[in-house]
């Protein structure tokens, strides 16, 4: 469950360096990295939970499907927003645009 947030946190942060550097520049700090890896480690924690106390199957199924496939349309955005940003840009070569898509894609 962890790892699943914590890929979700790099997409983001992927995608604001690309689509809006400056912004993400001046708007990002250590602490906010540090409340959403709490966040995250929390989130992971909690699903884990019904695990403990012996929930029924649907119910544990139900808190995993939602914990896995809320992330999706995330990533989705993400990798989308990201790509139109990078194709946007100017200063990047082409031949490095088509290089840096190949591998976003492929990771995803």
């Amino acid at each position: 469950m962890a790892s699943v947030g914590f890929m979700v946190c790099i997409s983001l942060e992927r995608y604001l360096v690309i689509a809006k550097p400056l912004w993400y520049r001046y708007r990002s700090k250590i602490k906010t990295s540090l409340m959403v890896c709490a966040v995250v480690w929390t989130l992971a924690l909690v699903s884990f939970l019904p695990l403990c106390f012996n929930v029924h199957y649907w119910v544990e199924a139900i808190i995993h499907a939602v914990f896995f496939f809320l992330p999706l349309p995330l990533f989705i955005f993400f990798l989308v927003g990201t790509i139109k940003a990078l194709s946007a840009a100017r200063s990047v070569p082409g031949e490095e645009k088509r290089r840096i898509v190949s591998i976003l894609v492929q990771c995803c």
